[in-house]
């Protein structure tokens, strides 16, 4: 089974190896710009400007109803549903716009007709490019402010100013290395523009090659001056020897029980507390979240002016660096110790926990991250298990008790008799096992996926799967 996700894709799996595609990057520094390609960046900008303007007065008409990750859906009929004909037009919505479609819309094709070169044929596919860039912006914005029962869409539109990188698409841009340049396809048929780079600044030089790839183009000046920078994206094709042993991680939300391990540490203990450096570095990011962003229906007694706020955001997004890096101090060491014992040949479970409204954040998402980070670094094969049900399972009999958590931590099996002083210890348990399962059935899964709804449809697999292997009880 072949499974595309952002951190991790796996290719092949035997008994002995594991061949995966790992992300990584190509960067390449002092890029100089040309009267050419400033006379282009231009123009992009202006095309980019003038959609904003026509997609805000789509909202401001209330002629759409959602964006979604691939399509702009209406209220009305937008367009002729019936081209293209060879694309099965049955099965083309009036209502309904995607990547492609876009450039079809009226007042979408007056405004590429005015901004680009008449006597030059149109790159489909780049100017799709460019055009849903636009509309991405958008689709963030309204999932920003929106929330289950209410979509929020923007009262003005968003406004695109000179933008500060270039995003290129997949096959559209490349490094000839035989003159030192780049090469980028342009919105025009057949028509590229060449960029110069310093050969001595590239980072990754040993890939460095002659291959089309996607990537940014990140402006540090747009003058001629070689001071630019260009990322590009590279997948990398390893093999990993394949392993016996696996690890579960949970994560919870009291402070004395924050990270639990399926296995012993290095100090013969399974659970690591939450150090009370990071609990204080939680109350400041919550009290400036709360100043920032007061609850709904709460009148605040003070009001920050625009200056207050920059520097209350500053602050806070220095809190969250600092806890991003305590939580590695925290976690790093132990994966390094089970590195070390087992010589790289073991599986890390991660537990998939989310942060949510109820829940709020307590480190969950930033420790399953940094272990699927450490784990890609080091070429440590992991998997992300769903957390439903992990601390109510008996790992011996397999039934599912809901223990009285508020009172004590203690797990009791009334099937089998099986009991755990710790129901986290527990959780690692099951996330251990309910792992297994998934590597042995589905495959190896990552929490950092390129698209959203790729996300959500390969969790809803995992539960699923694991559903109904093990017969979750039904919800009521």
């Amino acid at each position: 089974m072949t499974l595309n996700q952002g951190h991790v894709t796996v290719l092949n799996m035997s008994a002995k190896k594991l061949t995966v595609i790992i992300p990584t990057a190509v960067k390449l520094d002092g890029i100089g710009l040309t009267e050419e390609f400033l006379d282009y960046k231009k123009t992009i900008d202006k095309i980019q400007r003038e959609l904003s303007i026509v997609i805000e007065s789509w909202f401001v008409a209330g002629k759409i109803s959602e964006i979604t990750s691939q399509y702009i859906n209406f209220t009305e009929d937008m367009w002729d549903a019936s081209f293209p004909t060879a694309k099965k037009p049955e099965k083309l919505r009036k209502d309904s716009a995607s990547l492609r479609h876009l450039k079809m819309l009226p007042g979408v094709k007056e405004l590429i007709v005015v901004n680009t070169d008449a006597e030059k044929e149109l790159n489909s596919s780049a100017i799709d490019d460019v055009l849903w860039h636009v509309v991405e912006r958008y689709k963030s914005f309204v999932n920003r402010n929106s929330t289950k029962k209410v979509k929020k869409f923007p009262k003005n539109g968003i406004k695109i100013k000179e933008n500060k990188a270039m995003n290129f698409k997949d096959g559209k841009v490349k490094i000839l290395t035989e003159n030192k340049s780049i090469e980028i396809k342009t919105i025009y048929k057949g028509h590229s523009i060449f960029l110069n780079y310093d050969s001595a600044k590239y980072k990754n030089d040993s890939l460095v090659n002659d291959l089309w790839r996607g990537g940014n183009l990140v402006f540090n000046s747009l003058h001629k001056a070689a001071d630019n920078e260009l990322v590009l994206l590279h997948k990398e094709e390893r093999e990993m020897d394949s392993f016996d042993h696996v690890i579960g991680l949970d994560v919870n939300q009291k402070n004395e029980n924050w990270i639990a391990f399926s296995e012993e540490m290095e100090n013969g203990k399974k659970i690591l507390p939450k150090p009370e450096y990071i609990q204080e570095l939680e109350t400041k990011r919550d009290d400036y979240n709360r100043k920032l962003r007061p609850p709904k229906g709460h009148v605040p007694t003070y009001k920050l002016n625009s200056a207050q706020r920059r520097k209350m955001y500053n602050r806070l997004h220095r809190v969250f660096a600092l806890r991003l890096n305590a939580i590695k101090d925290v976690l790093i060491p132990t994966l390094e110790y089970f590195k070390t014992k087992y010589n790289s040949e073991f599986c890390l479970a991660i537990d998939g926990v989310a942060s949510g409204a109820r829940s709020g954040s307590f480190g969950q998402e930033d420790i399953r991250d940094e272990a699927v980070r450490w784990c890609v670094n080091n070429e440590v094969p992991f998997v992300v298990v769903p957390p439903q049900y992990t601390s109510q399972k008996c790992p011996e009999c397999g039934a599912f008790h809901k223990q009285e958590r508020t009172v004590n931590n203690f797990f009791f099996c009334k099937t089998c008799g099986y009991s755990n002083a710790n129901c986290d210890e527990l959780a690692a348990l099951n996330i251990k096992e309910h792992g297994k399962f998934l590597i042995d059935e589905v495959g190896i899964s990552s929490t950092a996926l390129s698209m959203k709804h790729e996300k959500k449809m390969l969790v809803q697999l995992y539960s699923v799967a694991l559903r109904e292997h093990y017969n979750f009880p039904s919800k009521k």
